[in-house]
């Protein structure tokens, strides 16, 4: 029967509870023996369940790679689509062409507006976006590492996991 992590942690526990509970009655040796017995299936879960997580964030690397090839590649494919549409656009003013009409679509200027702001500062409230702020971390840790104090901000000790 192949046991889950914490099925053979809670084993693990029972099985000291239960030793510690009986030592004064059992030889120092056999409580050892057991003991050494039963943290080998512990510990050869803990690396396995490490090993997975270690082919899990290889996937993720993997992926991270390739989101950012697409998104190099998408962000390629719009700005050649931009200029594109500035040539196209270009050439049409300037053979003074509104509109052409083809078989599986027509291509045409059309008028539209665009807001532009000259001063950000004169505006209303009403017409301003509020942007949240977030805290830079690293750099409060790289502060407070230095001695110096932060109001609203600690350092709090946590533990992790690191597989190497």
């Amino acid at each position: 029967m192949n046991l889950k992590l914490y099925e053979v942690v809670n084993e693990y526990r029972y099985a000291c509870e239960a030793l510690y509970k009986y030592s004064d009655e059992l030889d120092g040796n056999a409580v050892e023996d057991t003991l050494t017995k039963l943290k080998g299936p512990l510990e050869d879960k803990i690396i396995n369940v490490a090993a997975y997580i270690k082919n899990v964030d290889a996937e993720v690397e993997v992926l991270k790679a390739h989101e950012k090839k697409l998104h190099l590649r998408r962000r390629h494919l719009e700005n050649h689509i931009a200029a594109l549409k500035a040539y196209l656009k270009d050439n049409m003013q300037r053979a003074d062409l509104k509109k052409v009409k083809g078989v599986a679509f027509d291509v045409s200027l059309r008028k539209s507006t665009r807001v532009v702001v000259e001063d950000e500062h004169c505006l209303p409230q009403a017409y301003i976006r509020k942007v949240e702020f977030q805290a830079d971390k690293e750099k409060i840790k790289t502060a407070m590492a230095r001695g110096e104090i932060i109001s609203g901000a600690y350092i709090e000790e946590q533990s992790n996991i690191f597989i190497g």
